[in-house]
């Protein structure tokens, strides 16, 4: 009788081990799937709180550019402003005046406005182009403050820009390319 019980135990155990290699050879891969759909739902968790924390400044930026008096909105102002090529020539000379009224000198050679450019951001782009000799490094530095400073009416961005320097006269021509972003 009891080599029949250990025999039968045996079995039983021999039965267990096989059931045991049958489920681990056939459930192996379930744990690391169940591990990546879980990593997986994490991450996706974590791109939805970005994009929620992202939506509610988007939406706090907009409550701030509603109200008039905010300060975003001012700072942007230059940016987004109605122009034709008639003020921002108008702009333009009356500054190389206001210098030319002094002891310095520009002289517009040329200036071209290209409009109805799409930026990537969906704001419309003009490009300005200029063509000027200065009288001094001073002068055209001054002229590009001028284009660019945020306490002026128009905010101009500079895309690229180099002058050579005329080695006769010591003026300075130089071709400036300009873009303004507008609405």
């Amino acid at each position: 009788m009891k080599a029949s019980y250990t025999q039968n135990n045996f079995l039983a155990y021999l039965l267990v081990l096989a059931a045991l290699f049958v489920l681990v050879f056939f459930t192996k891969n379930i744990f690391s799937d169940m591990q990546v759909v879980m990593d997986e739902r994490d991450r996706q968790n974590n791109i939805k709180i970005e994009k929620e924390q992202t939506l509610s400044k988007l939406s706090e930026l907009k409550n701030i550019l509603k109200q008039e008096d905010s300060e975003a909105l001012q700072e942007i102002k230059g940016f987004t402003g109605d122009f034709s090529e008639k003020d921002i020539l108008e702009y333009l000379h009356l500054y190389a005046w206001q210098v030319n009224s002094g002891n310095e000198r520009i002289i517009m050679k040329n200036i071209s406005v290209t409009w109805d450019q799409v930026s990537d951001l969906g704001f419309n782009k003009a490009t300005v182009d200029i063509s000027a000799v200065f009288s001094s490094e001073s002068t055209l530095f001054g002229f590009l403050t001028h284009l660019t400073g945020q306490e002026w009416k128009y905010r101009f961005y500079i895309t690229r820009f180099n002058y050579p320097m005329n080695e006769k006269s010591w003026n300075i021509q130089a071709e400036i390319p300009l873009t303004l972003y507008y609405k």
